[in-house]
C-alpha cells in the first residue's frame, strides 16, 4: 500500500524523480521481502520485530506520521525489552546497539530485574557489557566511571589504568584533567598508599599549580610525616597549617575542610611558653622540615 501510494505521487513529478523513487522503492521491496521471509510461517510477528521492520521503513517514509502511529502500536515493556536483550547476548550477540541497550536497562530495572531474573548476577553482567561499550565508544567520561567503579572495588590497578586513559584524552581539558588525578590521589590516600597519593595530587598541579583539593591531598600527607618528638619539628605543624590554608584560598570541593584543619593544625604547634625560652618570637620567620623537605613558616 505504502509503495502504490508513493508511485501515484512521485509518477506525476518529473522524469528524475521517478528515477529516484523507484530506486528508494526497489530498497523498500528489499526489506519487505526480508521480513517477510522472516515472519513466514509464524502466526504473528513479535513486537520487537515489527518496531524494527518499522524502524527501517521509517528511513524510506516521507511522511512518517502513519508508520509512527503504527509503531507505537507495539508497546513492549521495558523489562521485556531486557529479556530479548538478555537471551541475543547469551546467544552471542555483542553488536554495539544490543550491548549499550542491555547495559542501560540493566542499570534502571533494578527491582525489577531482581524480580523477573533472580539467579541473575547483575554486577558480573555490567562488568561484562562495561568493557565492550569502552571498545565502542572509548569516551573519556566512561573511561572515567568505570576507573572509579574498579577503584572503589580496590582493583587499583586497572582502575587507574582506565583513569590514566580518560586524563590522556582529555588533553587541553585542564580542570577536568586535574579533577581525574586527584580523584586518583583521593582514592590511593584512602588506600593507605600516601606517597602515590602525594605523586598523583602532583600531576594534578603540574595541570592546574591552584588546584584546591589536589593542594588538600599533599596538606593531608604531608601532615602525617611531621616528627612531633622535637620542637623544632612540631614547628612542621605551621608549616602543614600554611598548606591548608592555601587549599582552603583555591577553593573547590575540599575548601571547608582545608579551612578546619588549617585551624586545628595552626594550634598544634608548639605554644608560646615552649618556643619563648628557646628564643622564638611570635611572628618570626623560621625553616623546619616534615617527610617531604624543608619549609619555611611563621611563628604563631
Amino acid at each position: 500500500e505504502l509503495i502504490d501510494r508513493r508511485i501515484e505521487r512521485e509518477v506525476l513529478r518529473s522524469a528524475d524523480a521517478t528515477i529516484v523513487v523507484c530506486l528508494r522503492l526497489a530498497d523498500l521491496q528489499a526489506i519487505a521481502a526480508g521480513h517477510c521471509q522472516r515472519v513466514a510461517g509464524r502466526q504473528e510477528m513479535d513486537a520487537l520485530e515489527a518496531r524494527d521492520m518499522i524502524d527501517e521503513l521509517l528511513a524510506h517514509a516521507e511522511d512518517t506520521a502513519y508508520l509512527e502511529g503504527m509503531r507505537e502500536t507495539f508497546r513492549v515493556e521495558p523489562i521485556e525489552q531486557f529479556a530479548d536483550l538478555l537471551e541475543d547476548y547469551e546467544e552471542g550477540a555483542r553488536d554495539e546497539d544490543t550491548v549499550k541497550r542491555l547495559f542501560v536497562l540493566n542499570v534502571q530495572l533494578d527491582s525489577l530485574i531482581a524480580e523477573a531474573h533472580p539467579q541473575l548476577d547483575r554486577d558480573a553482567l555490567t562488568d561484562e557489557l562495561f568493557p565492550i561499550i569502552i571498545e565502542f565508544d572509548p569516551t573519556p567520561e566512561l573511561l572515567r566511571t568505570r576507573g572509579l567503579q574498579l577503584v572503589r572495588r580496590g582493583e587499583m590497578e586497572e582502575g587507574i589504568e582506565y583513569l590514566m586513559r580518560s586524563a590522556e584524552m582529555m588533553e587541553g581539558s585542564g580542570g577536568d584533567r586535574a579533577e581525574i588525578f586527584y580523584s586518583i590521589a583521593n582514592t590511593l590516600y584512602q588506600q593507605g598508599q600516601r606517597g602515590e597519593a602525594y605523586r598523583m595530587a602532583g600531576r594534578a598541579l603540574e595541570i592546574d599549580s591552584s588546584y584546591g583539593p589536589a593542594l588538600y591531598i599533599r596538606a593531608l600527607v604531608v601532615a602525617g610525616t611531621v616528627n612531633s618528638g622535637t620542637l623544632r619539628g612540631r614547628m612542621a605543624y605551621w608549616c602543614v597549617a600554611d598548606l591548608f590554608s592555601r587549599a582552603a584560598a583555591a577553593g573547590g570541593s575540599t575548601a571547608d575542610q582545608a579551612r578546619r584543619l588549617a585551624g586545628r593544625y595552626a594550634a598544634s604547634g608548639p605554644s608560646r611558653e615552649q618556643y619563648f625560652f628557646e628564643g622564638y618570637r611570635a611572628g618570626q620567620s623560621v625553616t623546619t622540615s616534615h617527610g617531604y623537605g624543608s619549609c619555611t613558616t611563621t611563628v604563631r
